[in-house]
């Protein structure tokens, strides 16, 4: 069956994640990077909780102090992470232009991403070549999160979207195995140069 829309993840596809890279900038030649990034981008608290919509952001900073011992340096750096990493997303180039080639070629595109509320507000608002996105499907903002079957249904029915017409591109296997699982085609995305060769298995060709 033809694929009639197109949905992006976003980390590792539109926009590159580097949290190595993130620390770097924000907090240059800082000794605690490594703890920074095991205590905010690789804790727990990042994908149970603040993907899936569940702290508030005074309980974020509550737990994210008690992870330094409330060392006051500390304390303060990760706050500053918290708030100001989503400003240091490289946007990825070619895959911006595949966006908005599929999208001058009036393929209905949507967004599914485990993100984090207002960062992705934010990101947004900065990016604004996201908003010719029909649709947009941010896991915080529903308390669900990628790969959980429910997250793609909820995609299909409130945008009305038929499974078997509907192409899921993400950069993790497991995410796209669940949208699979649910009926949808998928694309593991690696580089922009391949997914171009694998839209052509799906007839869509941006040549």
């Amino acid at each position: 069956m033809k694929i009639k829309n197109i949905v992006f993840d976003i980390g590792n596809v539109l926009f590159a994640y580097n949290p190595e890279k993130i620390v770097d900038i924000l907090i240059p030649g800082s000794i605690y990077k490594k703890e920074y990034i095991e205590n905010l981008f690789s804790a727990s608290i990042w994908t149970e909780k603040l993907d899936r919509g569940l702290v508030t952001d005074s309980e974020v900073e509550a737990e994210l102090a008690g992870s330094v011992d409330f060392n006051p340096q500390k304390v303060k750096d990760l706050h500053f992470l918290y708030k100001n990493w989503v400003y240091h997303l490289d946007v990825i180039k070619k895959s911006k232009e595949i966006f908005l080639k599929l999208y001058e070629q009036q393929y209905p595109l949507y967004i599914l991403s485990n993100f984090q509320d207002k960062p992705f507000d934010k990101l947004i608002e900065k990016e604004s070549f996201l908003k010719v996105a029909r649709g947009i499907v941010v896991s915080a903002k529903i308390n669900m999160a990628k790969p959980d079957k429910q997250i793609y249904s909820y995609l299909l029915e409130k945008f009305n979207l038929k499974a078997e017409e509907s192409l899921f591109i993400d950069d993790k296997i497991e995410n796209i195995e669940a949208c699979k699982n649910a009926g949808m085609k998928g694309i593991v995305f690696t580089t922009p140069d391949k997914l171009l060769k694998e839209l052509k298995l799906f007839d869509i060709n941006l040549n």
